[in-house]
């Protein structure tokens, strides 16, 4: 495997000094050999990792960054000292939409474009990518897909499809179950890949109907449990949103009202910046 796959791998890996999750993986990569990813301990922990992000970039792994990172996943975790489209490798962290979505039925093409098109600016850590901006994000539900406010995040998205005017969708209703797992056709962990998606849906209903709850039997609560887990694989704590040209779509929890919906050259799926 590649070094940027293995440090994916092993987020939930911990060392003592932070540069060392690099280090530590380099004799089972396959691109050990790239210069910038020899061990130095004389440079700031910053220019160690700008280094190493940069030879990514080299690599043609832009995309794999982008999709990895963030102001938010930076700030949140004190790593506000390196650019945002450097990832956080050193905290655990969910698959990514686009990494999890072989396994779940469901493919991405969004980008019409084969490669990237990316400049990198190593005097100041920037990088320019060149894309689209498609479409503008117009209302955001309150609450984001965790499981303290699932109910709460349903009902929302229900209350906003019910209201939602769209010449883009023959039945609205289907959006209410099939957006927020992003199309997923199955979970990634259940053994029956037969059942549709709206009846694991109505089956939550069922659960989060307390005043029935208790009349549910065995089967609705393990089909219950599987819409659950196609919601929490890779997309907890995501927000449901729709867009001024009349589309619904899903974003990570920093999605707000004004957001720019982008697709970047090379990428099978959205950003929301």
């Amino acid at each position: 495997m590649a070094l940027i796959e293995l440090l994916e791998s092993f987020r939930h890996a911990e060392s003592t000094l932070a540069r060392d999750r690099f280090y530590a993986l380099l004799g089972f990569a396959a691109d050990s050999h790239n210069g910038a990813f020899q061990p130095n301990y004389t440079s700031s922990l910053g220019e160690v990792v700008c280094r190493i992000a940069q030879a990514f970039v080299a690599q043609g792994k832009i995309m794999l960054l982008l999709s990895r990172s963030g102001l938010a996943a930076n700030s949140e975790h004190n790593m506000a000292r390196f650019p945002s489209w450097i990832p956080n490798w050193t905290v655990p962290k969910s698959s990514s939409l686009w990494g999890s979505s072989s396994h779940r039925g469901v493919g991405f093409a969004a980008s019409w474009k084969a490669k990237s098109l990316v400049n990198c600016f190593s005097s100041d850590d920037r990088v320019t990518v060149h894309g689209h901006s498609v479409d503008t994000v117009t209302l955001v539900t309150v609450a984001g897909c965790t499981s303290e406010k699932l109910g709460e995040y349903l009902s929302h998205i229900d209350d906003i499809m019910n209201k939602f005017k769209s010449a883009k969708y023959v039945v609205k209703d289907e959006l209410k179950w099939t957006v927020p797992t992003a199309g997923t056709q199955y979970p990634q962990t259940t053994s029956d890949m037969n059942t549709k998606m709206h009846t694991l849906y109505k089956a939550l209903w069922q659960i989060l109907d307390f005043e029935n709850s208790f009349n549910v039997d065995s089967r609705s609560r393990e089909a219950s449990g599987n819409y659950k887990r196609a919601l929490f694989e890779c997309l907890e704590g995501w927000r449901f949103f729709v867009t001024k040209h009349g589309y619904a779509g899903i974003g990570p929890a920093v999605t707000q009202e004004g957001d720019i919906v982008v697709v970047f050259a090379g990428y099978a799926v959205s950003f929301t910046t």
